[in-house]
């Protein structure tokens, strides 16, 4: 799988794969902030207790494009599920019909986006048992629990 590819770039060379004004990130760097990340999502359980990612389930990713998002992305692969980019440039209510129309259960995004997303009545603070999504911020540092030299892909 891809997300294997890269781990085994990241054991190999300390060169910058994203860079975004003045942040910069090794593959290194990306591949452990995208394994606790991994992490997490795959520890998320729902009111019943069952998993809240697993394979075949999709991650809605909104947010601006700076190196937490390309972490996110590789984050969801390693766990096992899709990504969903939303633009958070579109309307609310397209917002709103992408997130149904994905079944996403969990949104990735920043904070300053949070309470927009909210707005577009499809994503709550419940874990997606609902119908609705819930949201993980990825400039929260909490998120980012585990080990970082796990390997979270699906085999």
């Amino acid at each position: 799988m891809i997300h294997e590819l890269f781990e085994q770039q990241a054991e190999r060379t300390r060169m910058v794969v994203v860079q975004y004004e003045d942040q910069q990130l090794t593959y290194a760097e990306l591949n452990a902030k995208a394994n606790q990340l991994a992490h997490r999502l795959r520890a998320l359980r729902g009111e019943a207790g069952n998993p809240v990612i697993g394979p075949d389930e999709r991650v809605a990713i909104c947010g601006e494009k700076p190196s937490r998002w390309w972490w996110g992305c590789w984050g969801i692969l390693k766990a096992g599920a899709a990504y969903v980019p939303v633009d958070p440039e579109y309307p609310q209510d397209r917002i709103a019909y992408v997130l149904r129309d994905a079944g996403a259960r969990i949104v990735l995004t920043q904070r300053r986006l949070q309470a927009m997303l909210q707005g577009t009545g499809t994503v709550l603070k419940g874990y997606g048992d609902n119908g609705y999504s819930r949201t993980l911020l990825l400039d929260d540092e909490g998120v980012y629990a585990g080990s970082a030299n796990d390997k979270h892909h699906q085999g």
